[in-house]
């Protein structure tokens, strides 16, 4: 896709294959599809009460993290001054500038839904202590620890198979609140994304806008437990060790046109999708993810990834990588 639509175009029902493929596949353009899933039972039946019942004592499970910002970029400066540092960090930023970019994956717990629906549900927030619990584990979790929502959702949509040519390879179910969000960036899978309960806002660039969002390897690191006498706290350990994370520098909420002057060119697609809706998101799009929940303080969503095809879209993709991978060093 070589130009950006204006808005994203919304779909009345579900397309037929080959309208589909060739007016957004192969284009490479999303759309909101509305009616697509108008029959799956979760869209009455996922409330807590629901949930509880259905779920009982089943443990899943849960990315935990102060900020709700799971799978983000952060300045090893920023964690120091938030106290976020483990006793190993803190001994890594005296040899390291602290505007090293980190990639920070979260802590995770198991717990069972009651647990999770008590925590989102909770108004209580202590700032000494803060802590935002998501359920985001991006592994077909709907097919694996979900599996007992299966009978609830119709995963088979005709016009994705036959427009993508396959099934989809991984399913998964998000559940969370507006505390937490989705840093930008792109998945290398064409993605079918439905809203249940509550509503998602996505902040959308197309792989042509790649130059403008400054993408840089960022050092991993993880949220973990450390015991402060009876509490139990949050810290930041560094993997210096592993392999470096691509991961876009932009936050598209805050953009600061200072250290990223290129991305003031950026020009995002706002799309906001409610329960009952369905995003096609197209592969190597990027996007920014915000949640607004339901009456019931939560927002849950089902994805499909596809594999996507490596044809010209990824080579062009690449073409462009290679060519700005020189110029694209924050200003410090």
């Amino acid at each position: 896709m070589l130009a950006l639509p204006s808005r994203v175009t919304v779909l009345e029902g579900a397309p037929d294959a080959l309208t589909f493929h060739r007016n957004h596949v192969a284009a490479s353009i999303p759309a909101l599809i509305r009616g697509a899933v108008d029959s799956w039972p979760a869209l009455e039946r996922w409330k807590w009460a629901y949930l509880e019942r259905h779920l009982g004592d089943q443990e899943f499970t849960v990315a935990v993290t102060p900020d709700g910002r799971a799978d983000a970029p952060l300045r090893l400066g920023d964690a120091a001054r938030a106290g976020l540092l483990s006793e190993q960090a803190w001994e890594y930023l005296k040899t390291h500038d602290p505007t090293t970019m980190l990639f920070v994956t979260p802590c995770e717990e198991k717990m069972s839904i009651s647990k999770i629906a008590s925590l989102i549900r909770s108004d209580d927030f202590d700032e000494h202590n803060p802590r935002v619990h998501y359920v985001q584990l991006q592994n077909n979790n709907l097919r694996g620890e979900w599996s007992s929502l299966l009978g609830d959702v119709d995963l088979s949509f005709p016009f994705a198979r036959d427009a993508f040519g396959c099934e989809p390879d991984a399913v998964n179910v998000w559940i969370g609140d507006e505390r937490s969000t989705t840093s930008l960036h792109k998945d290398h899978y064409e993605n079918l994304y439905v809203v249940v309960t509550g509503k998602k806002h996505f902040t959308l660039y197309p792989p042509t806008a790649f130059p403008l969002l400054y993408e840089e390897p960022c050092i991993p690191a993880h949220y973990r437990e450390r015991a402060d006498g009876d509490t139990a706290r949050l810290e930041l350990a560094v993997d210096d060790a592993a392999e470096r994370v691509p991961w876009i520098q932009v936050d598209p909420l805050n953009p600061d046109v200072f250290r990223f002057p290129r991305s003031v060119h950026a020009r995002p697609l706002q799309v906001t999708v409610s329960a009952g809706e369905m995003l096609y998101l197209p592969a190597l799009w990027f996007h920014h993810v915000q949640q607004e929940p339901d009456e019931e303080g939560k927002c849950i969503a089902v994805n499909l990834w596809y594999d996507m095809q490596f044809g010209l879209n990824w080579a062009y993709y690449n073409f462009m990588q290679g060519m700005t991978a020189q110029k694209s060093r924050p200003v410090m």
